[in-house]
């Protein structure tokens, strides 16, 4: 019979958004028992070390990669003005694990097989570990699953008959040794960043590759110079700069130039001449027409996904116009022995055939009971009600009327990969809460979003969802359900779940309209509304999001050290008990498990609450001089560090 554990949250993923999400919410929670779940053997997410081959560095320069609170410096091999390199990742997220006492609560090669929510509104999960499984009993849960977790693999016809490696781009570092310096060519199928990473890191190992481009797909995403204009300006700065983010329309946005630009006939013209600059700047023609086998890179369409060219040199052009790496625009037919077939009628003899497929866009877990799939807002269940669509569409277009002239993802061939792929995407408040729950405040999605500054972004969304797990936080929608919409229920509750899936509604469907292309069809997008999205978390947990002034607050890039002491800041907001101070604050910061500054106390029957698996902490008690053994009662010291 399995044993059952009992917990109070649950974390599902240990990379950078479960990491920022443990780590917030243990700092709020202190006595909490939080256990962190990886279904792979070490933290990290797709930073984590079974995957990292020779090559693999992130789109980031060195300094917008980090957490506030923990700066990436030379200690992890980092250099200025270079992309940080996969193993800097690991190594820093490793260290930021130490530094913060996560380790303890971290259980890796732990895969999730199942999600049950409980009529109480707690959650059960099924969990398989080296052939054994086990359950626990968590009372709330963090999904940290993020973008990567799944990979699509397709099947071929004749596939059992290849004899040769079939495998996605996530396990490529795992089969280095089986195709690099073969006497036969690569194959490598998929033209999305991965891909081009994959065929980047074979070429220099002077790999022999056939890159296949699915006529039926999307096309090649548009690869942008990590610097432009002839000032080498940071591409990755610009979402980051409140002038840059006022030109891009944005839903959850707002403030006077905002709306002249947007929403007036001179403003839209300004903001087309702008877009039409930077797309010249960032998307090089002449680079493509110099080389007809560069052609075939040109990316299709009107809404291309966009990436960073953030290769050392440009070796890679170089072996595309030399012919070490040979492109086929066409689709596989079918396998045969070490071959694979085109329906151009080519043959290539191949000695690995590495599928950059893309990743399934929902979470890798069995969420029960059956049909809840909707209730938590998945792209795999039901979407929400069709007439709020369509409203959301047409007060979308009436705010935003640059949107109806946007680019279309106009690619008439396109086939999806699979059968299953879903056709909405999730919907989720804030990107975060599914509205039907969003009362229960038992389940979190941290990472369901695309985003430049993945640092930035993990923090702010941590601590927002540990505020609103800890019911410390009530998001208030800034845009009513309209009343023709309304289902008649009764109840300030009732009105205001609606006025949540409203906001939602307008959120998601937003993103769908802004990026038509495979990167706002599922999961939300905050690529140019970076700074929006966090002034709308900041002000959901009372706190200022324009944290400059003057000249710097429009024309500067902001940073972690802009976001310094977030957690700090909005402790001091919540009815501090000023005087109480610990030694690892006096050292600058608190551990997790730690109490840091001010607290509250409050009295709870002990039977309130599910026995853990081991002893709360009594540390800061003792700390304090307060007996913690208490045998009718528990005092929590709830903890804002």
């Amino acid at each position: 019979m399995e044993k059952t554990v009992n917990i109070d949250l649950v974390v599902i993923g240990a990379g950078w958004f479960g990491l920022a999400a443990a780590k917030a919410y243990i700092d709020i929670n202190p006595l909490h028992n939080v256990v962190i779940l990886d279904s792979a053997p070490s933290v990290g997410g797709v930073w984590a070390t079974y995957r990292l081959y020779k090559g693999l560095a992130t789109n980031n320069i060195v300094g917008s990669f980090e957490y506030s609170d923990f700066p990436m410096d030379e200690r992890f091999g980092v250099r200025p003005g270079h992309h940080i390199s996969g193993d800097s990742i690991n190594q820093y997220l490793e260290a930021y694990v130490d530094e913060f006492g996560l380790r303890s609560r971290i259980q890796c090669d732990s895969k999730v097989e199942t999600a049950t929510h409980s009529p109480d509104e707690s959650w059960v999960l099924h969990i398989t570990q080296s052939g054994s499984s086990r359950c626990l009993h968590a009372r709330k849960m963090i999904v940290a699953t993020g973008l990567n977790a799944e990979p699509i693999m397709p099947t071929f016809a004749g596939q059992e008959e290849f004899q040769t490696p079939l495998f996605h781009c996530r396990d490529l570092a795992e089969n280095e040794s089986m195709y690099l310096k073969s006497e036969r060519p690569v194959t490598v199928l998929g033209c999305n960043k991965s891909s081009w990473d994959t065929v980047n890191a074979c070429a220099a190992s002077g790999q022999q590759v056939d890159w296949i481009i699915r006529a039926s797909g999307h096309g090649p995403i548009l690869m942008a110079s990590p610097y432009f204009t002839p000032w080498k300006v940071k591409l990755e700065r610009m979402p980051s700069t409140r002038l840059v983010s006022w030109f891009s329309p944005c839903i959850w946005g707002d403030g006077r130039l905002p709306r002249f630009l947007h929403r007036t006939w001179l403003g839209r013209k300004v903001v087309s001449a702008f877009w039409k600059g930077m797309d010249k700047c960032i998307h090089p023609v002449e680079q493509y027409n110099a080389h007809p086998e560069m052609q075939k890179l040109m990316p299709w369409g009107d809404a291309p996904s966009f990436s960073v060219w953030n290769y050392p040199t440009d070796d890679l052009v170089d072996a595309v116009r030399n012919g070490t790496v040979r492109i086929h625009i066409a689709n596989i037919t079918h396998l045969s022995s070490q071959t694979v077939h085109l329906s151009t009628g080519e043959s290539l003899p191949s000695a690995a055939l590495i599928c950059s497929t893309g990743w399934k866009p929902c979470p890798p877990i069995k969420f029960l009971p059956e049909g809840i799939e909707t209730e938590l807002g998945l792209p795999s269940g039901n979407d929400i009600d069709e007439q709020i669509i369509d409203a959301a569409n047409k007060h979308i277009l009436g705010r935003l009327p640059r949107l109806k002239k946007e680019r279309h993802d106009n690619l008439p061939n396109y086939k999806p990969m699979t059968d299953q792929e879903p056709d909405h995407p999730y919907r989720l408040a804030r990107f975060m809460v599914p509205p039907s729950m969003v009362s229960e405040r038992s389940v979190v999605f941290v990472g369901a979003i695309h985003t430049f500054h993945t640092g930035l972004v993990s923090q702010a969304q941590g601590l927002w969802a540990a505020a609103y797990l800890s019911d410390r936080l009530t998001i208030t929608p800034s845009s009513e359900l309209p009343a023709s919409l309304r289902s008649g229920k009764q109840g300030d509750a009732a009105s205001r779940e609606e006025d949540v899936l409203w906001e939602t509604a307008l959120h998601s469907q937003f993103c769908r309209l802004r990026h038509p292309g495979p990167l706002g069809k599922w999961h939300g997008n905050v690529g140019f509304d970076l700074l929006p999205y966090l002034d709308l978390l900041l002000k959901d947990l009372g706190l200022q999001g324009r944290r400059r002034s003057g000249v710097k607050e429009m024309l500067g890039s902001y940073s972690a050290g802009d976001y310094r002491g977030l957690t700090r800041e909005w402790r001091e907001r919540q009815l501090p008990i000023t005087g109480l101070r610990t030694a690892a604050e006096d050292r600058g910061h608190a551990p997790s498990g730690w109490l840091a500054g001010g607290f509250i106390a409050e009295v709870h029957d002990v039977n309130n609450f599910p026995a853990a698996e081991e002893p709360r902490s009594t540390a800061c008690f003792d700390s304090l001089g307060i007996d913690g053994d208490t045998p009718d009662s528990v005092l929590l010291l709830i903890g804002w560090a």
